[in-house]
């Protein structure tokens, strides 16, 4: 491992540059993922007969991170359609 010292100031400029854009893009891709999932569960009660429950039983239940549990939900929703509609969403 690299000492901090043994660093120039240009290399480690370029580095710190690297690791904010990295946790930018990650940060934004998260905010596409969660925000809409999370606002489509806001400030509703479903009722019966409905396939939705809540957030927490939904989406939370299925990872301990709230990222991954989002995935896994939007992959289900995509996974649901496909059964829905066979043949939509394969490749030609």
């Amino acid at each position: 491992m690299i000492r901090i010292e043994e660093i120039g100031e240009r290399e480690l400029t370029q580095s710190l540059a690297h690791a904010g854009y990295v946790l930018l893009a990650f940060e934004l891709m998260k905010s596409l993922v969660v925000l809409p999932v999370k606002q489509f569960y806001s400030n509703v009660t479903f009722g019966t007969g409905v396939p939705f429950k809540s957030y927490e039983e939904d989406v939370r239940r299925r990872h301990k991170n709230e990222f991954e549990a989002c995935l896994f939900y939007r992959e289900g929703a995509v996974g649901c359609q496909r059964i829905a509609r066979p043949g939509v969403g394969k490749a030609s």
